[in-house]
């Protein structure tokens, strides 16, 4: 399929020759590839062709096609046929139910989540199609984050109402890092802060090594502090990453 000698597609979604691999079998010209040691199963799971809603299948091929084009991967890579089977099949709309579909992590979700998300609720709201429960919701419940604070919101609020966050420390009494991590929390929490350049003044280190940084919460995703911190050697403080962090929160909104 990489080299174009492949295509998926009919009523049970097999596999067809395209016309340059029917000239390839008429000149007998070798051709070699690499097999994946993970092999994708015809049938996805319990869940087959007739089950999912397969117009919003391609959609979502489509656009998986789009981005692995883009970063010059294959397209397993962003997401298997399996995950998007899933997609189609459950019709996750929240972030809480994306992540509970096979094959969406943290990481996946941070690069990828917005476009599918935006392309399932407009698939599926014209159409009056709601969610499936999904059998990892519950599971994943479990673990789940506890509940934004009230003071988180209230703050984020008045964050995006204008408010900076040396002024709210202020009202608040409380330490600007007291505030840093109610904004950080409300921003991990699927909401939008507006952007702002204040945290990245509040950075002490130098315009590279804040590129550095952020690139590495690009590539790694801001939920979690280690990763970035062990990519960067350990050169970089706790406290500058919570404060790009919440920078690279800010301004990775879609």
């Amino acid at each position: 399929m990489q080299k174009g000698l492949l295509s998926a597609g009919g009523k049970y979604g097999r596999y067809k020759l395209t016309a340059r691999a029917f000239e390839i079998l008429r000149n007998k010209t070798p051709i070699s590839g690499f097999l994946s040691e993970q092999a994708e199963t015809p049938l996805f799971g319990k869940i087959t062709a007739a089950e999912y809603d397969q117009a919003l299948f391609e959609i979502l091929r489509k656009e998986r096609k789009e981005l692995a084009d883009a970063a010059q991967v294959p397209p397993y890579v962003i997401f298997s046929d399996k995950t998007l089977a899933e997609m189609a099949y459950y019709f996750p709309m929240s972030e809480h139910s994306l992540k509970s579909v096979n094959g969406v992590g943290i990481v996946k979700f941070e690069r990828y989540g917005a476009k599918f998300l935006r392309l399932i609720r407009e698939y599926c709201q014209p159409r009056n199609l709601i969610e499936k429960p999904h059998q990892a919701a519950n599971r994943k419940s479990q673990t789940a984050k506890p509940a934004l604070s009230a003071r988180a919101i209230k703050v984020s609020e008045a964050f995006n109402a204008g408010r900076s966050a040396a002024k709210l420390a202020a009202e608040s009494q409380v330490s600007p890092n007291t505030i840093l991590q109610y904004l950080t929390e409300y921003a991990l929490y699927g909401n939008d802060l507006r952007q702002s350049e204040g945290f990245l003044a509040m950075s002490r280190l130098q315009p590279a090594q804040q590129m550095a940084v952020l690139e590495a919460f690009k590539k790694l995703g801001a939920q979690r502090l280690k990763p970035v911190f062990e990519e960067l050697g350990g050169k970089i403080t706790w406290d500058e990453l919570k404060i790009l962090r919440l920078h690279h929160l800010c301004s990775s909104k879609p």
